[in-house]
């Protein structure tokens, strides 16, 4: 591939593979770089001026641009170069999905949404280096937090970026005795405010005398260390704790058992505090009352009704409090861009929100559905419609509705420890 001015010598075939470039290859891309004019290779030999072009790549190209050589690998990995990125206001939103098909329990395909990237073509290796029978709890901000069950619930948080891994130490446990309701764990990472992560692990504890409460555990990357919490925090308000969110260094959450109300707790104070939901909601929450975090914004969506089958969108912006209507989609419409051959007879047909991406451009916006089996991508202000998975029949919507299955990723993400 000839250089050209404003280009760089290295095709995406040579690099979005998970071997990177060949010798041949790499030998032909430094046979280019000593044709190029002496002041084109002094830029590409400076770092500083390299690192300030490269962070106004695209995710995409950030990833694929780590085979290059082993200089540019060192610019991409380096905890700096992470925090000044994060810190771009015009950052792309998350190139993918992660989706575990309904036929397989411990299977999982990364989807593209950015069409630079093939299909079926995933540049990020998805065979987990600690176990085969994994289950991904939750992303945040490029990390994932996972769960192998064959060995006792054991907790890895995984950066798949740079395919590295820490296993989370036994977490303390204080029950009087053995029964449990529910307990579940959350992830909160934020690389522009530090390179560490925590874990916050909820936990209902029965005691002799029949009294319950959630006890709260606190583990930092930093310290290594789980810390447990004295207060005692009451049970019915972590129903929803599973589903959580992070945004805003607070854990954010539906509660599925009282009104449908939202908490948050805060993750350096632990406190925890109710806020008002934009809507008010029946107790049972709706398949599509959920929260989802995308371009720096917590984001809330639900169905106002069965009948009008309209979807409003609200989003709340750092520093603020209240909640405001972002959009108003009707379902109905979205159908009518459906082809004819999407839309199977007799299959019941329903709409599953599993990601909403707000982006910085007014095209940007995005909502990643899931009807008649397919995985769809609306977008929006366009109004246009684009099948990005196929999940097979509706009648395995059971087990594609648990929220584990679909989640949005990010490529780049570098802390400490990992």
């Amino acid at each position: 591939m000839k250089s050209t001015a404003g280009s760089y010598p290295v095709s995406l075939a040579v690099v979005i593979g998970d071997k990177g470039a060949s010798k041949k290859q790499m030998r032909d891309a430094k046979k280019e770089d000593n044709q190029l004019p002496s002041s084109v290779r002094e830029v590409l030999s400076n770092n500083d001026l390299l690192m300030e072009v490269l962070l106004r790549l695209p995710l995409i190209s950030i990833h694929l641009f780590k085979s290059v050589s082993r200089g540019w690998l060192s610019i991409i990995t380096d905890p700096h170069f992470s925090v000044r990125r994060s810190q771009n206001l015009n950052i792309d939103p998350p190139t993918g999905l992660l989706i575990r098909k309904p036929q397989s329990f411990i299977r999982y395909e990364f989807v593209p949404l950015d069409t630079r990237i093939p299909a079926k073509k995933s540049p990020l290796p998805f065979t987990f280096p600690f176990g085969s029978n994994v289950e991904i709890l939750q992303s945040c901000n490029g990390l994932l937090l996972c769960c192998d069950k064959t060995k006792g619930n054991t907790f890895y948080v995984y950066n798949p970026s740079f395919n590295r891994f820490r296993r989370l130490p036994q977490v303390h446990s204080n029950r009087v005795n053995r029964f449990s309701l529910f307990d579940s764990m959350k992830l909160a990472f934020d690389p522009v405010k530090s390179f560490h992560y925590k874990a916050v692990y909820a936990e209902d504890i029965h005691t002799r005398f029949g009294s319950s409460y959630i006890q709260i555990q606190t583990y930092s990357s930093k310290t290594g260390v789980w810390r447990v919490c004295e207060e005692q925090f009451p049970l019915h308000s972590f129903i929803g704790f599973y589903r959580g969110t992070y945004w805003n260094d607070a854990i954010h959450w539906l509660d599925t058992a009282n009104g449908a109300s939202h908490f948050k707790l805060d993750i350096q104070d632990l406190l925890l505090t109710k806020i008002q939901t934009p809507v008010a909601m029946d107790n049972e929450v709706h398949y599509d009352h959920k929260l989802f975090v995308s371009s720096g914004h917590l984001i809330f969506i639900c169905m106002v009704s069965a009948r009008c089958r309209q979807l409003n969108v609200y989003d709340m912006m750092n520093g603020n409090s209240g909640w405001s209507l972002k959009y108003v989609v009707n379902l109905d419409d979205v159908m009518m861009l459906f082809p004819t051959s999407w839309i199977l007879s007799g299959d019941k047909q329903f709409f599953c929100v599993r990601c909403v991406m707000l982006g910085n451009r007014e095209e940007d916006p995005l909502i990643v559905m899931e009807v008649f089996g397919k995985v769809i991508e609306y977008k929006i202000m366009l109004n246009t419609v684009r099948k990005i998975d196929d999940l097979g029949s509706t009648s395995t919507g059971s087990s594609a509705m648990k929220p584990s299955n679909f989640d949005s990723f990010e490529f780049i993400a570098s802390f400490a420890g990992v």
